[in-house]
């Protein structure tokens, strides 16, 4: 484990998890996880220091939660000494950590904030956002003079609500079209078919002005930051350019800026930095910052903190969860990462090949899913522990073409319960007995009473 150009501990794999080290217990704080309770989390606090002006002491030693102002953290560095936990660890007071502290990171010890409305009748509320039959097809030309037409079905006839206060997570593999979908609810792509339904507004066909008003209402975070920045606009440029193409003064645009700079937790000396001058996890702050400039309702987030680091990613998630419960927001949050989706969503819908396979309360999907597919990227997941790495078998087969899909259930090519039924009919979705709430398509659903249902065989690490 390096920290500043230092290997602050050494180990096995397996002993890394009774790690007795701060900075390897703070790394491990950080990361959400399926076995854990949803909560905040821990991030290390401070930054990273510059590499040229480390002393001769511990480089970890300003951001440690051991030193509390131990002199001899600064003046003397620690050498790669045994510890008990069965690593060499670079710590003048790693023997202080108890064995309950070495066996499992740093508690959660604060509950993230949920949607108002989670766990009640859907039916009576009005959803802000709201998604019919929306489909996307790109036309593919062939032959000699492009004449053979055929069409590469992106998202087919997906439909889900967004109610106020509330956070969808969109989870699926590579290509199933989540991206797509973001940006045809940003209208960065037109819809083929279908209706989009924005706080009682109709904007699946919207143009020019009309469409620039509607979009006022929406806020979008990239996954990346850096390419989604302009790098010749110093950060408050860059976080005004909404309201300077809305017509906003420019007072108006000053004090706002200093407002978000505050609210997204950077200082106003960040305000003349280019982009280039700032960190990854800086940069997402100032995209969710220019997201929130013109006051939205929605903000529709597609990877927003896959390239960041586990500490800056535990940051912007904390930040994330505040902004929620300070502006009322309602969040899209679309993520390979189921870990970070239960972490942050009330309600998850599953995509494959265009369609939304499943969608359920984030806590009924993450313990009793009703899909083959949902369970299958659930069993994918690494399950890091104490006892070591667990490997999973993952799902076996690749996506079919989203330019011909298999008849039936989509998913029917790689689904190990699959019968000449599934080729035959496309399952409509429904609840299929489970909650209102919760809807599957499937012809054979996964019981939800009985709990979780092995699908992939796991087995241990040579």
């Amino acid at each position: 484990v390096m920290y500043r150009g230092r290997v602050l501990e050494a180990c096995a794999a397996k002993d890394l998890f009774r790690s007795q080290h701060p900075y390897t217990q703070g790394l491990l704080a950080c990361i959400p996880r399926l076995d854990d309770e949803v909560g905040r989390l821990n991030p290390i606090p401070g930054l990273p220091p510059d590499p040229r002006q480390i002393g001769r002491g511990c480089a970890f030693a300003a951001r440690c939660a051991l030193r509390a102002g131990r002199a001899i953290c600064v003046e003397e560095r620690p050498e790669l000494e045994s510890s008990s936990g069965g690593c060499l660890a670079a710590c003048h007071f790693s023997a202080e950590l108890t064995a309950e502290e070495a066996a499992r990171p740093v508690a959660v010890i604060e509950r993230l904030p949920k949607a108002p409305d989670a766990g009640e009748d859907r039916a009576s509320k009005a959803p802000l956002l709201s998604v019919r039959g929306l489909e996307k097809r790109f036309p593919i030309r062939s032959g000699a003079f492009g004449q053979h037409k055929r069409e590469l079905r992106a998202v087919d006839g997906i439909e889900f609500d967004i109610l106020p206060g509330e956070t969808l997570g969109l989870v699926g593999e590579s290509g199933c079209g989540k991206s797509t979908t973001a940006k045809l609810l940003m209208r960065l792509e037109r819809p083929t078919a279908g209706s989009i339904e924005f706080d009682g507004h109709e904007i699946g066909a919207l143009r020019g002005r009309e469409l620039r008003l509607a979009r006022r209402g929406m806020g979008m975070v990239f996954q990346d930051p850096k390419a989604s920045l302009d790098p010749r606009l110093t950060v408050g440029d860059n976080i005004a350019e909404p309201m300077r193409i809305a017509g906003r003064s420019r007072e108006e645009r000053r004090a706002r800026v200093a407002e978000l700079l505050d609210q997204v937790g950077l200082a106003s000396h960040h305000l003349h930095r280019l982009p280039d001058e700032m960190s990854g996890g800086q940069r997402q702050r100032v995209a969710i910052a220019r997201a929130l400039a013109l006051k939205p309702r929605l903000i529709i987030m597609d990877e927003p903190v896959s390239a960041l680091d586990v500490s800056v990613q535990a940051q912007v998630l904390n930040l994330l969860a505040d902004l929620k419960s300070e502006l009322g927001l309602s969040y899209l949050f679309v993520s390979h990462d189921l870990s970070v989706v239960r972490h942050v969503s009330d309600r998850v819908a599953v995509m494959y090949l265009g369609k939304i396979v499943e969608t359920a309360p984030s806590t009924e999907i993450f313990s009793a899913p009703r899909h083959p597919y949902t369970r299958a990227l659930l069993d994918a997941v690494p399950a890091p522990s104490v006892q070591g790495a667990v490997v999973r078998s993952p799902l076996q087969g690749d996506p079919p073409s989203p330019i011909d899909p298999p008849s039936g259930c989509r998913f029917r090519t790689r689904c190990p319960f699959a019968t000449e039924h599934c080729a035959e009919a496309e399952p409509a979705s429904d609840s299929r007995g489970a909650g209102a709430d919760s809807l599957v398509a499937c012809h054979y659903p996964l019981e939800s009473s009985g709990g979780p249902v092995p699908l992939m065989l796991s087995r241990s690490l040579p």
